[in-house]
């Protein structure tokens, strides 16, 4: 998903959306409905889109599956469009197949660094000619890039294997920066845009955190693969931490480490396939929480987590994906599973399936979320159908 981060008036409510074997889909209001842009260019499995920061003009795409599996299907190139996706040029890359990572200079967008499965590429002419910059690395899978916000020669590169290196003169030269990491195996990065020598890392091994660029070491402040986080609407301080083996983190001083105890009392366990995919917090009682889980159904507590009993009476499915609170009647919630939709009218007491509207066999829902300017509109995505709209009305 992609968002201009200054986008005028003319590109407000602009989304840019990538499947991986759908193409790329835009909306310019605000996702109310989304329309095709990538139709006709020969591809349809999509790895990344991006808005340049200082043009909101400027998209590229990156064609190919961003997954490693054999049956990955792969694209041809790259992609750029100047009129803000009305058409897009190829811009070469023709032979990476796999293009999961693109990242535009903040401050100049015709340098161009493209994450691709057999290494990293940079562009500093609109792409008109690119160059491969990862000479030395011993693992060339790229699966993440950020730059430092304030300082576009600062930029970090995470692999599938060698970890995290850093470049201080825009990617001529690079470094290697795991000091403090577990494992190499690097699946995101974050700079806060505020505090630009602060850097997230999301690894194999749970979530780390540089708060000087990495110049001495990562910091684990999460330590589960896998990981749903929620913050606490009223307090901030206060943040909620989901993994594997259905087990659930609180921290009440803000995530740093050492602050993470175990909050799971009465959560049903499992084992390592089965974890805790998604926690809700009730936006105007922020004592009662949900937490949906893959194997074991939706858990409810009303003491901000210090226990939890199941609520899924009438669910008939026990991997539930999302849990959503409608914002204007907290008892009403939605929640998508393998098997439907579902609604609660009594904060999870009981359950209903809403299939109204949905064809036959769509019961593969992956995300539900309510309209926040119309709580009677909802929207349920689906594995391989779209995107569904309920009315109350």
């Amino acid at each position: 998903i992609a968002v201009p981060e200054n986008p005028g008036p003319e590109h407000r409510y602009t989304i840019y959306v990538a499947s991986r074997n759908g193409g790329v889909w835009k909306t310019v209001n605000n996702g109310t409905t989304f329309f095709p842009i990538f139709d006709d260019y020969g591809v349809n499995a999509v790895g990344s889109v991006e808005v340049a920061p200082s043009d909101a003009d400027i998209v590229w795409v990156g064609t190919g599956e961003d997954s490693y599996a054999r049956s990955s299907y792969s694209g041809n190139g790259i992609y750029k469009s100047t009129d803000a996706g009305k058409t897009f040029t190829n811009m070469g890359l023709h032979d990476s197949h796999h293009i999961g990572r693109i990242v535009i200079h903040p401050k100049d967008p015709d340098i161009v660094f493209a994450g691709t499965f057999d290494g990293l590429y940079r562009s500093t002419d609109k792409a008109e000619s690119w160059t491969r910059v990862d000479s030395g690395w011993v693992h060339r899978e790229v699966t993440a890039i950020a730059f430092n916000p304030l300082a576009g020669d600062v930029i970090y590169a995470g692999t599938r294997g060698d970890g995290i290196y850093k470049s201080t003169d825009g990617g001529d030269h690079w470094e290697l920066r795991n000091t403090g990491l577990e494992d190499l195996v690097v699946w995101g990065l974050a700079a806060d845009p505020n505090h630009p020598d602060t850097v997230f890392a999301g690894m194999d091994g749970g979530i780390f955190r540089t708060q000087d660029g990495a110049d001495s070491t990562w910091t684990k402040v999460y330590w589960y693969q896998r990981t749903c986080l929620a913050i606490d609407p009223q307090n901030s301080r206060t943040v909620y931490a989901g993994g594997k083996f259905n087990n659930l983190h609180r921290s009440l001083e803000g995530g740093n480490n050492g602050s993470w105890e175990e909050s799971s009392d009465g959560i049903d366990k499992g084992g390592p396939e089965s974890r805790i995919q998604w926690i809700a917090v009730d936006p105007r009682n922020s004592s009662v929480l949900y937490a949906a889980s893959t194997n074991n159904g939706l858990h409810k507590s009303t003491n901000r987590a210090v226990n939890w009993t199941r609520m899924d009476t009438g669910i008939r499915s026990a991997n539930i994906r999302k849990v959503v609170i409608d914002p204007s009647n907290t008892a009403v919630l939605y929640v998508a599973t393998d098997n439907g939709v579902y609604h609660s009218l009594d904060a999870a007491a009981a359950w209903t399936q809403m299939d109204d509207g949905l064809p036959e066999d769509c019961t593969d829902i992956r995300a539900v979320a309510v309209d926040p300017l119309d709580t009677e509109r909802l929207y349920a995505g689906t594995w391989g159908d779209g995107v569904f709209i309920w009315t109350r009305r």
